[in-house]
């Protein structure tokens, strides 16, 4: 099996807003990120899934990404999956 890395690039306002799940075939198989980072801004990082997180790299992979507030906006600018 395949350990992963996710990288991120999103532009928002309120990070601390965000929730940023990373499905397979539907189901959650991490959460990148839970409303963490308060006031700060964006979330430009990369995240490292073990091969026994992963299992295998076969499936529909998803990046979901909810904003938890009304008052701020933000914009995906790009995800990368890489399998290694």
């Amino acid at each position: 099996s395949l350990g992963l890395t996710v990288s991120l690039d999103i532009t928002h306002t309120y990070k601390g807003d965000l929730e940023v799940t990373l499905l397979k075939d539907g189901a959650v198989k991490k959460v990148l990120h839970d409303r963490t980072g308060g006031s700060q801004q964006n979330i430009v990082q990369s995240y490292t899934l073990t091969a026994a997180e992963v299992g295998t790299a076969n499936g529909r992979w998803t990046v979901r990404v909810v904003d938890h507030a009304a008052q701020d906006t933000g914009t995906l600018n790009s995800v990368t999956l890489s399998f290694n």
